[in-house]
Protein backbone atom coordinates (compact mmCIF):
# COMPACT_ATOMS: atom_id res chain seq x y z
CA UNK A 1 0.00 0.00 0.00
CA UNK A 2 2.90 2.36 0.76
CA UNK A 3 4.31 1.83 -2.73
CA UNK A 4 0.91 2.53 -4.24
CA UNK A 5 0.58 5.74 -2.19
CA UNK A 6 3.98 6.91 -3.43
CA UNK A 7 2.90 6.09 -6.97
CA UNK A 8 -0.19 8.26 -6.54
CA UNK A 9 1.84 11.07 -5.04
CA UNK A 10 4.52 10.97 -7.73
CA UNK A 11 1.93 11.01 -10.50
CA UNK A 12 -0.17 13.88 -9.10
CA UNK A 13 -3.16 11.53 -8.65
CA UNK A 14 -3.89 12.84 -5.16
CA UNK A 15 -4.24 16.35 -6.59
CA UNK A 16 -7.78 17.48 -7.35
CA UNK A 17 -7.84 19.14 -10.74
CA UNK A 18 -9.85 19.92 -13.84
CA UNK A 19 -10.38 17.35 -16.56
CA UNK A 20 -10.83 18.31 -20.19
CA UNK A 21 -11.14 15.59 -22.82
CA UNK A 22 -8.42 16.35 -25.36
CA UNK A 23 -7.48 13.36 -27.58
CA UNK A 24 -5.17 15.29 -29.90
CA UNK A 25 -3.01 16.58 -27.04
CA UNK A 26 -3.02 13.15 -25.36
CA UNK A 27 -1.69 11.61 -28.57
CA UNK A 28 1.04 14.26 -28.81
CA UNK A 29 2.05 13.50 -25.24
CA UNK A 30 2.17 9.75 -25.87
CA UNK A 31 4.20 10.25 -29.06
CA UNK A 32 6.73 12.19 -27.01
CA UNK A 33 6.89 10.18 -23.78
CA UNK A 34 6.30 6.63 -24.96
CA UNK A 35 8.30 6.56 -28.16
CA UNK A 36 9.37 3.00 -29.11
CA UNK A 37 7.26 1.54 -26.28
CA UNK A 38 4.73 -1.29 -26.49
CA UNK A 39 1.40 -0.11 -25.16
CA UNK A 40 -2.09 -1.38 -24.41
CA UNK A 41 -5.12 0.90 -24.28
CA UNK A 42 -7.74 0.18 -21.65
CA UNK A 43 -11.23 0.90 -22.96
CA UNK A 44 -12.78 0.29 -26.36
CA UNK A 45 -14.84 3.47 -26.67
CA UNK A 46 -14.74 6.53 -28.89
CA UNK A 47 -12.17 8.34 -26.72
CA UNK A 48 -9.60 5.59 -27.27
CA UNK A 49 -10.31 5.56 -30.98
CA UNK A 50 -9.83 9.33 -31.23
CA UNK A 51 -6.51 9.23 -29.39
CA UNK A 52 -5.21 6.38 -31.59
CA UNK A 53 -6.16 8.31 -34.73
CA UNK A 54 -3.62 11.03 -33.76
CA UNK A 55 -0.78 8.69 -32.74
CA UNK A 56 2.45 8.24 -34.67
CA UNK A 57 2.04 4.55 -35.49
CA UNK A 58 5.66 4.31 -36.69
CA UNK A 59 7.13 5.18 -33.30
CA UNK A 60 4.61 3.54 -30.93
CA UNK A 61 3.79 -0.15 -30.93
CA UNK A 62 0.08 -0.61 -30.09
CA UNK A 63 -0.19 -4.19 -28.83
CA UNK A 64 -3.98 -4.03 -28.61
CA UNK A 65 -7.07 -2.82 -26.79
CA UNK A 66 -8.06 -4.35 -23.46
CA UNK A 67 -11.62 -4.21 -22.21
CA UNK A 68 -14.15 -5.91 -19.96
CA UNK A 69 -15.48 -7.77 -22.99
CA UNK A 70 -16.94 -10.52 -20.82
CA UNK A 71 -19.61 -8.19 -19.44
CA UNK A 72 -22.45 -6.22 -20.96
CA UNK A 73 -21.58 -2.69 -21.99
CA UNK A 74 -23.55 0.43 -21.27
CA UNK A 75 -21.60 2.53 -23.74
CA UNK A 76 -20.88 2.49 -27.45
CA UNK A 77 -18.04 0.15 -28.35
CA UNK A 78 -15.89 1.04 -31.33
CA UNK A 79 -14.25 -1.12 -33.97
CA UNK A 80 -10.44 -1.13 -34.03
CA UNK A 81 -7.81 -2.41 -36.41
CA UNK A 82 -5.96 -3.75 -33.35
CA UNK A 83 -6.69 -6.94 -31.35
CA UNK A 84 -9.27 -6.66 -28.58
CA UNK A 85 -8.32 -8.52 -25.39
CA UNK A 86 -10.20 -9.37 -22.24
CA UNK A 87 -8.57 -7.50 -19.36
CA UNK A 88 -8.59 -10.68 -17.25
CA UNK A 89 -5.89 -12.00 -19.59
CA UNK A 90 -3.69 -8.91 -19.47
CA UNK A 91 -0.78 -10.78 -17.86
CA UNK A 92 -0.48 -12.93 -20.98
CA UNK A 93 0.75 -10.05 -23.12
CA UNK A 94 4.10 -8.33 -23.49
CA UNK A 95 3.76 -4.58 -22.97
CA UNK A 96 5.54 -1.62 -21.40
CA UNK A 97 2.52 0.48 -20.44
CA UNK A 98 -1.24 0.33 -20.10
CA UNK A 99 -2.85 3.64 -21.03
CA UNK A 100 -5.79 4.68 -18.85
CA UNK A 101 -7.71 7.54 -20.44
CA UNK A 102 -10.19 9.78 -18.67
CA UNK A 103 -10.29 10.92 -15.07
CA UNK A 104 -9.23 8.37 -12.42
CA UNK A 105 -9.44 9.11 -8.71
CA UNK A 106 -7.11 7.30 -6.32
CA UNK A 107 -9.71 4.85 -5.02
CA UNK A 108 -10.82 3.65 -8.47
CA UNK A 109 -7.24 3.40 -9.62
CA UNK A 110 -6.27 1.34 -6.57
CA UNK A 111 -9.20 -1.04 -7.13
CA UNK A 112 -8.29 -1.39 -10.81
CA UNK A 113 -4.61 -2.11 -10.23
CA UNK A 114 -5.18 -4.56 -7.39
CA UNK A 115 -8.04 -6.37 -9.11
CA UNK A 116 -5.92 -7.19 -12.15
CA UNK A 117 -2.61 -7.48 -10.28
CA UNK A 118 -0.91 -4.81 -12.37
CA UNK A 119 2.45 -3.18 -11.75
CA UNK A 120 1.65 0.43 -10.91
CA UNK A 121 4.81 1.57 -12.70
CA UNK A 122 3.39 0.19 -15.96
CA UNK A 123 0.17 2.20 -15.71
CA UNK A 124 0.23 5.54 -17.52
CA UNK A 125 -2.48 8.17 -17.04
CA UNK A 126 -2.12 10.99 -19.59
CA UNK A 127 -4.71 13.21 -17.91
CA UNK A 128 -2.76 13.08 -14.64
CA UNK A 129 0.35 14.58 -16.22
CA UNK A 130 1.22 18.20 -15.53
CA UNK A 131 0.91 19.05 -19.23
CA UNK A 132 -2.72 17.92 -19.47
CA UNK A 133 -3.71 19.28 -16.04
CA UNK A 134 -2.35 22.73 -16.95
CA UNK A 135 -4.23 22.73 -20.25
CA UNK A 136 -7.48 21.73 -18.52
CA UNK A 137 -7.10 24.38 -15.83
CA UNK A 138 -6.32 27.08 -18.39
CA UNK A 139 -9.24 26.00 -20.58
CA UNK A 140 -11.32 26.78 -17.57
CA UNK A 141 -13.93 24.72 -15.83
CA UNK A 142 -13.71 27.59 -13.35
CA UNK A 143 -12.58 30.49 -15.49
CA UNK A 144 -15.35 30.55 -18.07
CA UNK A 145 -16.17 34.09 -19.16
CA UNK A 146 -19.60 34.98 -20.50
CA UNK A 147 -19.37 35.72 -24.20
CA UNK A 148 -22.70 37.36 -25.04
CA UNK A 149 -25.52 39.35 -23.49
CA UNK A 150 -27.94 36.50 -24.05
CA UNK A 151 -29.25 34.56 -21.04
CA UNK A 152 -26.65 32.00 -19.97
CA UNK A 153 -28.08 28.47 -19.88
CA UNK A 154 -25.93 25.71 -18.41
CA UNK A 155 -26.80 22.11 -19.31
CA UNK A 156 -25.49 19.61 -16.75
CA UNK A 157 -25.62 15.87 -17.35
CA UNK A 158 -23.88 12.52 -17.00
CA UNK A 159 -24.67 11.29 -20.50
CA UNK A 160 -26.42 13.11 -23.33
CA UNK A 161 -28.04 10.11 -25.02
CA UNK A 162 -31.64 11.14 -25.83
CA UNK A 163 -31.10 14.64 -24.40
CA UNK A 164 -33.67 17.23 -25.53
CA UNK A 165 -31.44 20.28 -25.04
CA UNK A 166 -28.52 18.91 -27.07
CA UNK A 167 -30.92 17.98 -29.87
CA UNK A 168 -32.44 21.47 -29.84
CA UNK A 169 -29.16 23.34 -29.27
CA UNK A 170 -28.74 24.52 -32.87
CA UNK A 171 -32.00 26.42 -32.54
CA UNK A 172 -31.54 27.42 -28.88
CA UNK A 173 -28.20 29.13 -29.51
CA UNK A 174 -30.08 31.92 -31.33
CA UNK A 175 -31.58 32.96 -28.01
CA UNK A 176 -29.23 31.66 -25.29
CA UNK A 177 -25.55 31.38 -24.50
CA UNK A 178 -25.08 27.64 -24.02
CA UNK A 179 -22.56 25.87 -21.79
CA UNK A 180 -22.51 22.10 -21.38
CA UNK A 181 -21.00 20.33 -18.38
CA UNK A 182 -20.56 16.55 -18.24
CA UNK A 183 -20.40 15.37 -14.65
CA UNK A 184 -18.79 12.07 -15.56
CA UNK A 185 -16.57 10.85 -18.35
CA UNK A 186 -19.35 9.09 -20.26
CA UNK A 187 -19.46 8.66 -24.00
CA UNK A 188 -20.63 11.73 -25.91
CA UNK A 189 -23.52 10.70 -28.15
CA UNK A 190 -24.67 14.10 -29.41
CA UNK A 191 -23.01 16.85 -31.38
CA UNK A 192 -21.76 19.71 -29.21
CA UNK A 193 -21.11 22.15 -32.06
CA UNK A 194 -23.80 24.58 -30.92
CA UNK A 195 -22.49 25.03 -27.38
CA UNK A 196 -20.17 27.93 -26.54
CA UNK A 197 -18.10 25.65 -24.30
CA UNK A 198 -18.19 22.00 -23.23
CA UNK A 199 -16.55 20.80 -20.01
CA UNK A 200 -15.96 17.54 -18.15
CA UNK A 201 -15.68 17.83 -14.37
CA UNK A 202 -15.45 14.11 -13.49
CA UNK A 203 -17.61 14.39 -10.41
CA UNK A 204 -15.77 17.41 -8.98
CA UNK A 205 -18.68 19.59 -7.87
CA UNK A 206 -16.30 22.22 -6.48
CA UNK A 207 -15.62 23.27 -10.06
CA UNK A 208 -19.33 23.48 -10.74
CA UNK A 209 -20.02 25.54 -7.63
CA UNK A 210 -17.26 28.01 -8.48
CA UNK A 211 -18.60 28.26 -12.02
CA UNK A 212 -22.04 29.15 -10.61
CA UNK A 213 -20.59 31.76 -8.25
CA UNK A 214 -18.52 33.47 -10.91
CA UNK A 215 -20.88 33.36 -13.90
CA UNK A 216 -24.30 33.27 -12.21
CA UNK A 217 -26.10 31.38 -15.02
CA UNK A 218 -29.66 32.45 -15.70
CA UNK A 219 -30.77 28.83 -15.83
CA UNK A 220 -29.37 25.40 -15.08
CA UNK A 221 -30.92 22.46 -16.90
CA UNK A 222 -30.09 19.07 -15.42
CA UNK A 223 -30.66 16.17 -17.79
CA UNK A 224 -31.35 12.90 -15.97
CA UNK A 225 -31.45 9.49 -17.64
CA UNK A 226 -30.92 6.89 -14.92
CA UNK A 227 -32.34 5.89 -11.57
CA UNK A 228 -29.26 6.63 -9.50
CA UNK A 229 -28.73 10.06 -11.06
CA UNK A 230 -31.63 11.39 -8.99
CA UNK A 231 -29.40 12.22 -6.03
CA UNK A 232 -27.00 14.13 -8.28
CA UNK A 233 -29.90 16.03 -9.85
CA UNK A 234 -31.06 17.12 -6.39
CA UNK A 235 -27.53 18.14 -5.35
CA UNK A 236 -27.22 20.44 -8.36
CA UNK A 237 -30.69 21.83 -7.62
CA UNK A 238 -29.58 22.70 -4.08
CA UNK A 239 -26.41 24.31 -5.44
CA UNK A 240 -28.58 26.72 -7.43
CA UNK A 241 -29.67 28.17 -4.04
CA UNK A 242 -32.88 29.62 -5.46
CA UNK A 243 -30.72 32.20 -7.25
CA UNK A 244 -30.44 30.27 -10.50
CA UNK A 245 -33.52 28.89 -12.26
CA UNK A 246 -33.45 25.09 -12.20
CA UNK A 247 -35.11 23.06 -14.94
CA UNK A 248 -35.29 19.28 -14.59
CA UNK A 249 -35.05 17.53 -17.96
CA UNK A 250 -35.62 13.78 -17.90
CA UNK A 251 -36.59 10.74 -19.94
CA UNK A 252 -37.04 8.61 -16.83
CA UNK A 253 -39.22 8.87 -13.76
CA UNK A 254 -38.73 5.91 -11.49
CA UNK A 255 -39.96 6.32 -7.98
CA UNK A 256 -43.16 8.33 -7.72
CA UNK A 257 -46.09 6.30 -9.05
CA UNK A 258 -44.39 5.64 -12.37
CA UNK A 259 -44.98 1.91 -11.90
CA UNK A 260 -48.02 0.16 -10.51
CA UNK A 261 -46.33 -1.95 -7.85
CA UNK A 262 -45.55 -1.42 -4.17
CA UNK A 263 -42.23 0.14 -3.27
CA UNK A 264 -40.73 -3.02 -1.81
CA UNK A 265 -41.27 -4.98 -5.03
CA UNK A 266 -40.12 -2.06 -7.18
CA UNK A 267 -36.91 -1.74 -5.17
CA UNK A 268 -36.27 -5.44 -5.74
CA UNK A 269 -36.96 -5.01 -9.46
CA UNK A 270 -34.40 -2.21 -9.63
CA UNK A 271 -31.87 -4.17 -7.54
CA UNK A 272 -31.78 -1.23 -5.13
CA UNK A 273 -31.70 -1.68 -1.36
CA UNK A 274 -35.10 -0.80 0.09
CA UNK A 275 -33.80 1.97 2.36
CA UNK A 276 -31.87 3.51 -0.54
CA UNK A 277 -34.96 3.24 -2.73
CA UNK A 278 -37.06 5.13 -0.18
CA UNK A 279 -34.47 7.89 -0.02
CA UNK A 280 -34.30 8.20 -3.81
CA UNK A 281 -38.09 8.31 -4.02
CA UNK A 282 -38.16 11.20 -1.57
CA UNK A 283 -35.36 12.96 -3.43
CA UNK A 284 -37.15 12.65 -6.79
CA UNK A 285 -40.30 14.08 -5.22
CA UNK A 286 -38.30 17.05 -3.85
CA UNK A 287 -36.84 17.73 -7.30
CA UNK A 288 -40.28 17.76 -8.90
CA UNK A 289 -41.75 20.01 -6.22
CA UNK A 290 -38.89 22.54 -6.26
CA UNK A 291 -38.03 22.72 -9.96
CA UNK A 292 -38.71 25.93 -11.86
CA UNK A 293 -39.51 23.80 -14.89
CA UNK A 294 -39.68 20.21 -16.10
CA UNK A 295 -39.03 18.99 -19.66
CA UNK A 296 -39.91 15.37 -20.26
CA UNK A 297 -41.26 12.79 -22.68
CA UNK A 298 -43.68 11.55 -20.03
CA UNK A 299 -47.11 12.84 -21.01
CA UNK A 300 -50.63 11.50 -20.61
CA UNK A 301 -51.83 10.51 -17.17
CA UNK A 302 -48.42 10.94 -15.53
CA UNK A 303 -48.16 14.52 -16.73
CA UNK A 304 -51.67 15.23 -15.49
CA UNK A 305 -51.49 13.46 -12.13
CA UNK A 306 -47.89 13.60 -10.93
CA UNK A 307 -46.11 16.57 -12.53
CA UNK A 308 -46.84 20.25 -12.05
CA UNK A 309 -49.08 21.91 -14.62
CA UNK A 310 -46.19 23.89 -16.10
CA UNK A 311 -44.19 20.85 -17.24
CA UNK A 312 -43.35 20.66 -20.96
CA UNK A 313 -44.03 17.44 -22.84
CA UNK A 314 -41.44 16.98 -25.57
CA UNK A 315 -40.54 14.32 -28.12
CA UNK A 316 -37.68 16.34 -29.64
CA UNK A 317 -34.82 13.82 -29.66
CA UNK A 318 -33.27 14.65 -33.03
CA UNK A 319 -32.36 17.82 -34.89
CA UNK A 320 -31.91 16.17 -38.27
CA UNK A 321 -34.10 14.11 -40.57
CA UNK A 322 -33.42 11.82 -43.48
CA UNK A 323 -35.93 10.52 -45.98
CA UNK A 324 -35.44 7.86 -48.61
CA UNK A 325 -38.00 6.44 -51.00
CA UNK A 326 -37.55 2.68 -50.99
CA UNK A 327 -39.40 0.01 -52.89
CA UNK A 328 -41.87 -2.10 -50.92
CA UNK A 329 -41.74 -5.82 -51.65
CA UNK A 330 -43.86 -7.95 -49.26
CA UNK A 331 -41.42 -10.84 -49.80
CA UNK A 332 -38.39 -8.78 -48.70
CA UNK A 333 -39.51 -6.69 -45.73
CA UNK A 334 -36.77 -5.19 -43.57
CA UNK A 335 -37.58 -4.26 -39.97
CA UNK A 336 -35.14 -2.51 -37.62
CA UNK A 337 -35.08 -2.12 -33.86
CA UNK A 338 -33.00 0.34 -31.86
CA UNK A 339 -32.80 0.65 -28.09
CA UNK A 340 -32.96 -1.50 -25.00
CA UNK A 341 -33.17 -5.26 -25.39
CA UNK A 342 -34.24 -6.10 -21.85
CA UNK A 343 -30.88 -7.50 -20.82
CA UNK A 344 -30.52 -8.47 -17.17
CA UNK A 345 -28.42 -5.52 -16.11
CA UNK A 346 -28.23 -4.28 -12.54
CA UNK A 347 -30.49 -1.30 -11.81
CA UNK A 348 -32.36 -1.66 -15.09
CA UNK A 349 -36.10 -2.36 -14.97
CA UNK A 350 -36.04 -3.51 -18.61
CA UNK A 351 -34.72 -6.85 -17.37
CA UNK A 352 -38.32 -7.94 -16.75
CA UNK A 353 -38.77 -8.68 -20.44
CA UNK A 354 -36.74 -9.44 -23.54
CA UNK A 355 -37.63 -9.29 -27.23
CA UNK A 356 -35.95 -12.42 -28.54
CA UNK A 357 -39.27 -14.26 -29.02
CA UNK A 358 -40.70 -11.33 -30.96
CA UNK A 359 -37.68 -11.19 -33.22
CA UNK A 360 -37.85 -14.94 -33.77
CA UNK A 361 -41.49 -14.74 -34.87
CA UNK A 362 -40.56 -12.20 -37.51
CA UNK A 363 -37.49 -14.11 -38.65
CA UNK A 364 -39.49 -17.31 -39.07
CA UNK A 365 -41.94 -15.34 -41.18
CA UNK A 366 -39.06 -14.43 -43.55
CA UNK A 367 -38.92 -10.84 -42.33
CA UNK A 368 -35.36 -9.52 -42.01
CA UNK A 369 -34.41 -8.06 -38.62
CA UNK A 370 -31.70 -5.43 -38.07
CA UNK A 371 -30.81 -4.76 -34.42
CA UNK A 372 -29.01 -1.67 -33.08
CA UNK A 373 -28.32 -1.91 -29.35
CA UNK A 374 -26.29 0.58 -27.32
CA UNK A 375 -25.63 -1.96 -24.54
CA UNK A 376 -23.86 -4.72 -26.40
CA UNK A 377 -23.06 -3.56 -29.90
CA UNK A 378 -21.05 -6.37 -31.47
CA UNK A 379 -21.41 -9.10 -28.84
CA UNK A 380 -24.60 -11.20 -28.85
CA UNK A 381 -25.58 -12.58 -25.46
CA UNK A 382 -28.27 -14.89 -24.19
CA UNK A 383 -31.12 -15.06 -25.09
CA UNK A 384 -30.37 -13.37 -28.43
CA UNK A 385 -27.54 -15.68 -29.39
CA UNK A 386 -30.10 -18.26 -30.56
CA UNK A 387 -31.07 -15.91 -33.40
CA UNK A 388 -27.69 -16.21 -35.10
CA UNK A 389 -28.91 -19.33 -36.91
CA UNK A 390 -31.23 -17.20 -39.06
CA UNK A 391 -29.78 -15.86 -42.30
CA UNK A 392 -32.14 -12.87 -42.13
CA UNK A 393 -30.91 -11.76 -38.68
CA UNK A 394 -28.44 -8.85 -38.59
CA UNK A 395 -26.72 -7.54 -35.46
CA UNK A 396 -25.56 -4.06 -36.44
CA UNK A 397 -22.98 -1.70 -35.02
CA UNK A 398 -24.64 1.00 -32.96
CA UNK A 399 -24.10 4.51 -34.34
CA UNK A 400 -24.27 7.90 -32.71
CA UNK A 401 -27.63 9.63 -32.39
CA UNK A 402 -27.04 12.22 -35.08
CA UNK A 403 -26.16 9.46 -37.58
CA UNK A 404 -29.17 7.26 -36.80
CA UNK A 405 -31.73 8.77 -39.22
CA UNK A 406 -29.58 8.15 -42.30
CA UNK A 407 -28.48 4.73 -41.02
CA UNK A 408 -32.05 3.50 -40.49
CA UNK A 409 -33.56 5.04 -43.63
CA UNK A 410 -32.85 1.88 -45.66
CA UNK A 411 -35.46 -0.23 -43.82
CA UNK A 412 -39.21 -0.54 -44.23
CA UNK A 413 -40.38 -0.37 -40.60
CA UNK A 414 -39.16 0.61 -37.16
CA UNK A 415 -40.26 -1.71 -34.35
CA UNK A 416 -41.53 -0.65 -30.92
CA UNK A 417 -43.39 -3.57 -29.33
CA UNK A 418 -43.87 -5.32 -25.98
CA UNK A 419 -43.31 -8.91 -25.04
CA UNK A 420 -44.83 -9.11 -21.57
CA UNK A 421 -47.70 -10.79 -19.81
CA UNK A 422 -50.82 -9.30 -18.26
CA UNK A 423 -49.26 -9.12 -14.79
CA UNK A 424 -46.31 -7.14 -16.06
CA UNK A 425 -48.58 -4.96 -18.16
CA UNK A 426 -50.43 -4.01 -14.98
CA UNK A 427 -47.14 -3.22 -13.24
CA UNK A 428 -46.15 -0.86 -16.03
CA UNK A 429 -49.61 0.58 -16.60
CA UNK A 430 -48.63 4.21 -16.01
CA UNK A 431 -45.42 3.85 -18.00
CA UNK A 432 -47.09 2.50 -21.12
CA UNK A 433 -49.89 5.07 -21.05
CA UNK A 434 -47.58 8.04 -20.53
CA UNK A 435 -44.14 7.54 -22.04
CA UNK A 436 -43.21 8.77 -25.54
CA UNK A 437 -40.16 6.65 -26.27
CA UNK A 438 -37.11 8.07 -27.98
CA UNK A 439 -36.99 5.29 -30.58
CA UNK A 440 -40.28 6.55 -32.04
CA UNK A 441 -38.66 9.91 -32.72
CA UNK A 442 -35.64 8.13 -34.21
CA UNK A 443 -37.82 6.14 -36.61
CA UNK A 444 -39.73 9.23 -37.70
CA UNK A 445 -36.51 11.16 -38.34
CA UNK A 446 -35.35 8.21 -40.46
CA UNK A 447 -38.60 8.29 -42.47
CA UNK A 448 -39.71 4.85 -41.23
CA UNK A 449 -43.31 3.70 -40.77
CA UNK A 450 -43.73 2.38 -37.22
CA UNK A 451 -44.98 -0.92 -35.82
CA UNK A 452 -46.15 -0.23 -32.26
CA UNK A 453 -47.81 -2.27 -29.52
CA UNK A 454 -51.36 -1.17 -28.82
CA UNK A 455 -50.54 -1.34 -25.10
CA UNK A 456 -48.34 1.74 -25.54
CA UNK A 457 -51.38 3.98 -25.37
CA UNK A 458 -49.77 7.35 -25.99
CA UNK A 459 -47.58 6.00 -28.81
CA UNK A 460 -50.33 3.96 -30.43
CA UNK A 461 -52.61 7.01 -30.52
CA UNK A 462 -49.81 9.15 -31.96
CA UNK A 463 -48.97 6.65 -34.72
CA UNK A 464 -52.65 6.06 -35.55
CA UNK A 465 -53.66 9.74 -35.52
CA UNK A 466 -50.83 10.67 -37.89
CA UNK A 467 -51.28 7.52 -40.02
CA UNK A 468 -47.55 6.77 -39.94
CA UNK A 469 -47.74 3.08 -39.07
CA UNK A 470 -49.98 0.59 -37.33
CA UNK A 471 -50.68 -0.94 -33.93
CA UNK A 472 -50.44 -4.64 -33.19
CA UNK A 473 -49.83 -7.23 -30.48
CA UNK A 474 -47.31 -10.04 -30.29
CA UNK A 475 -49.75 -12.77 -31.32
CA UNK A 476 -50.80 -11.00 -34.50
CA UNK A 477 -47.67 -9.06 -35.47
CA UNK A 478 -46.75 -11.26 -38.46
CA UNK A 479 -50.25 -11.41 -39.91
CA UNK A 480 -50.63 -7.63 -39.45
CA UNK A 481 -47.39 -7.01 -41.34
CA UNK A 482 -48.51 -9.36 -44.11
CA UNK A 483 -51.67 -7.28 -44.55
CA UNK A 484 -49.68 -4.19 -45.51
CA UNK A 485 -49.98 -3.40 -49.20
CA UNK A 486 -47.66 -1.28 -51.28
CA UNK A 487 -50.26 1.51 -51.35
CA UNK A 488 -50.61 1.46 -47.55
CA UNK A 489 -46.85 1.50 -47.09
CA UNK A 490 -46.48 4.45 -49.47
CA UNK A 491 -49.23 6.30 -47.58
CA UNK A 492 -47.32 5.80 -44.33
CA UNK A 493 -44.15 7.12 -45.97
CA UNK A 494 -45.99 10.12 -47.39
CA UNK A 495 -47.43 11.01 -43.98
CA UNK A 496 -44.05 10.66 -42.29
CA UNK A 497 -42.48 12.95 -44.85
CA UNK A 498 -45.25 15.48 -44.17
CA UNK A 499 -44.59 15.23 -40.42
CA UNK A 500 -40.86 15.69 -40.96
CA UNK A 501 -41.35 18.79 -43.08
CA UNK A 502 -44.03 20.46 -40.98
CA UNK A 503 -42.92 19.62 -37.44
CA UNK A 504 -39.30 18.52 -37.31
CA UNK A 505 -37.73 20.54 -40.11
CA UNK A 506 -39.54 23.68 -38.97
CA UNK A 507 -38.00 23.27 -35.50
CA UNK A 508 -41.39 23.40 -33.80
CA UNK A 509 -40.21 21.05 -31.06
CA UNK A 510 -37.05 23.10 -30.51
CA UNK A 511 -39.11 26.30 -30.52
CA UNK A 512 -41.34 24.85 -27.79
CA UNK A 513 -38.24 24.18 -25.67
CA UNK A 514 -36.88 27.70 -26.27
CA UNK A 515 -40.20 29.28 -25.34
CA UNK A 516 -40.43 27.10 -22.25
CA UNK A 517 -36.95 28.09 -21.04
CA UNK A 518 -37.81 31.76 -21.58
CA UNK A 519 -41.03 31.30 -19.64
CA UNK A 520 -39.18 29.58 -16.79
CA UNK A 521 -36.68 32.45 -16.60
CA UNK A 522 -39.49 34.94 -16.07
CA UNK A 523 -40.92 33.17 -13.01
Amino acid sequence: MTNFYNYLKDNSILKEHSYLRNPNVVATLLNKKLKDKKILFYGDGSHTKEVISFLDKDSIDIVGIISDISIEHMYIREDFEYPLFDIKDVDLYDFDYIILLGYWNSRNLYLFITKYNLESSKVFLPYKTKELIDIADKKGHINYIRKTKKPLVCLILNSDRRDFISSASKYLKKYFELVKVYISNDVVYESNDSFNEVFFISGNFNFLEKFFEKNNPDAVIFFHSGQLEVATARLVQIMCKNKIKYIYSTTDFFFNNAFCMDDKLLAKTFNIEENKFNILKKVEHEIIQNADGIITNWGGSYMENELNADALFSSYFHNNTFFKNIQFDPRRIKVCYTGNLGMDIKNDFHKITTLDNVFEKLLENQISMYIYNFQLKSNIFYPYDKLKKYDNFYWKNFVKTEQMPEELSNYHFGLNVLNIGKTQLKIFDTLFKSLFQAKIATYICAGLPIIVSKEYKILYEFVSDNKIGFGTDIENICSDINKISEDTFNLYKQNIYYYQQNFLNNNLGAKDIADYITKSLSK
